[in-house]
Parts: structure tokens; sequence; C-alpha cells
């Protein structure tokens, strides 16, 4: 890796794996096998300007009362759950990490939106580097090809769980 920039490390091993799951399947403790963590990455002008916190904020169910400036629960249903982290109270965001993604498209549809405004790619462990189609993205930083190769384009949220259950 390049200067470890890009470094990423599984965070904890659970019982929770989007990887195993499908659009529309839901996990429990039970089912599932492991936890990692999705990163979302500004660069160029993403990373410059950035994206309006409450604009993200909105593209989630968030659960309020168990959130932090910080550290933000989202909750779909019962049994689909994940914690957002952000730069403290950082105006606007130029990164974002998601433990535990659960299995819902809609989280994966908001991540996609994400996407699919700015210049952010999108990566976990393992995974190649996922950008939005039709997003114009300038070059990346020195190292990210490097580091996890030429960049995957994502048309739809459903693409996400067929790369999942391959990396």
């Amino acid at each position: 890796m390049n200067s470890g920039q890009w470094s990423v490390m599984v965070s904890q091993v659970s019982k929770s794996s989007p990887g195993d799951l499908g659009p529309g399947d839901r996990q429990t403790d039970q089912e599932s096998k492991m936890s990692f963590d999705v990163f979302l990455q500004g660069f160029g002008e993403a990373k410059q300007i950035g994206m309006p916190r409450e604009h993200v904020r909105r593209l989630f169910p968030i659960v309020e009362s168990e959130s932090e400036p910080d550290r933000w629960v989202v909750q779909y249903d019962e049994l689909n759950r994940s914690e957002i982290f952000v730069k403290g109270e950082q105006e606007p965001l130029d990164s974002l990490m998601v433990n535990r993604p659960s299995g819902d498209i809609r989280l994966w549809d908001a991540l996609l939106t994400i996407m699919r405004l700015g210049s952010f790619v999108m990566f976990w462990p393992g995974s190649p580097l996922l950008v939005a189609r039709g997003c114009t993205y300038g070059p990346l930083p020195d190292g990210m090809i490097e580091d996890f190769g030429e960049p995957v384009v994502i048309d739809r949220a459903e693409e996400f769980f067929d790369l999942l259950k391959s990396t």
C-alpha cells in the first residue's frame, strides 16, 4: 500500500455479514458471520468542498435518541441496523464510514446517492474501488488506483451485493 493512506481494517469479528445477504434479505445475529466497514471517501472537488451534513443525514432513517454528532444509528427495521461514523461536527462532510452495513437495499441506495452527488469513491476490505455511473470524476488521488486497481462502475445499488459476495 502507498503510505498506508488508504488502509482499511476489518473492525471486528462478529456475527453479521452483508456479503451473505441479497436485496430484501434480513440479517439476524444467529444467521450472520462477520462484520466489516464500508468507506465513502471524497476526493478532488468533494474533498475540498464536501457535502452538507444535513443533506447526507436526510438520506438515512437516523435514530436520533441513540445517535451522536459523529455517530449516527441508522435503522430500517428491527433487523436492519447500522452505524455511520463521520468526523465530529465537521461541516461539510468529505467522508463517512458505515459499520456493520445492513442488507437493506435502502441503505445501499442512499450510499449510491451520495456517490452520485460528488466525487466520492466507495471501498471495503478486499473490494475494488467503486465509483457511480454518470459521475464526472477528476483524477483519483495518488496511489488509489495503485492500491485498489481500476475502479468498478456501479449503476444500481443491487450491484453492491454481487461485489460483496465476491470479496
